[in-house]
């Protein structure tokens, strides 16, 4: 699994936690209202896009939350169409085929 769209969840609270998912390189999260926090990701994790989650938002944008902590491993994360994370610059990132301008 290396894509995963999680989208229109309304009632969704909580995700199992991610980290077994060695392959998982993109997710988009969007309209998931009740979601709070993140799961723990993959490592490989390289894209992460936030939409219409105004709670996960505010932990994910909390200075010194576990959930910044860990979008903070990820090479790019948007929230609600902004880039507000990008570890470009970083040598142990690879951008996917997928994600690179051409």
């Amino acid at each position: 699994l290396e894509d995963l769209e999680i989208i229109d969840c309304g009632g969704l609270a909580c995700l199992p936690d991610m980290d077994r998912l060695t392959s998982l390189l993109w997710m988009e999260i969007s309209n998931c209202g009740s979601l709070q926090f993140l799961p723990y990701l993959p490592s490989s994790m390289q894209f992460l896009s936030i939409n219409n989650c105004p709670l996960l938002r505010l932990s994910c944008m909390k200075e010194g939350s576990l959930d910044q902590a860990k979008i903070k491993r990820i090479f790019s994360v948007w929230i609600d169409g902004a880039e507000v994370f990008s570890s470009a610059d970083e040598p142990r990132f690879v951008i996917p085929a997928k994600l690179q301008k051409g």
